[in-house]
């Protein structure tokens, strides 16, 4: 169960896949196999690895985990920071951005691929501040 900071990479991984690229979507999966595999132990350190990616990407500042019935002892945040290094290396090896909201912020919607909806959203606003 990845959740968000892995969501651009699951997704890469599928559109490899059903583009007929399978052995590049698997070489991008093993890539993030050992942070999956490795958070999902319980659900506890998942919190601290999800968070402490996220952080590491740059979409979130604080780590902090609410109510954690488990503390992240050194071992673990060394061995998370390790994974997380490594997602960060395969980020920068596939040219994807380390932080997608600030690569989405740089990019217009052409470039991100934006719905309809979103379009129609960003007129509709435009159109309301005139």
């Amino acid at each position: 169960m990845p959740s968000l900071s892995l969501a651009d990479l699951l997704a890469r991984i599928f559109r490899l896949a059903k583009g007929g690229r399978r052995q590049e979507a698997y070489e991008v999966f093993t890539g993030i196999l050992p942070q999956i595999v490795y958070s999902l132990q319980n659900m506890e350190l998942y919190h601290h690895a999800e968070k402490r990616l996220l952080a590491a990407r740059g979409i979130i500042k604080e780590t902090f985990v609410r109510d954690p019935g488990r503390e992240l002892d050194p071992l673990d945040a060394a061995h998370i920071d390790f994974l997380n290094a490594n997602m960060l290396a395969l980020l920068d090896r596939l040219n994807m951005p380390r932080c997608p909201r600030l690569a989405n912020a740089v990019e217009g919607p052409a470039e991100r691929g934006t719905t309809q909806r979103g379009v129609q959203d960003a007129k509709n606003r435009d159109t309301a501040s005139r």
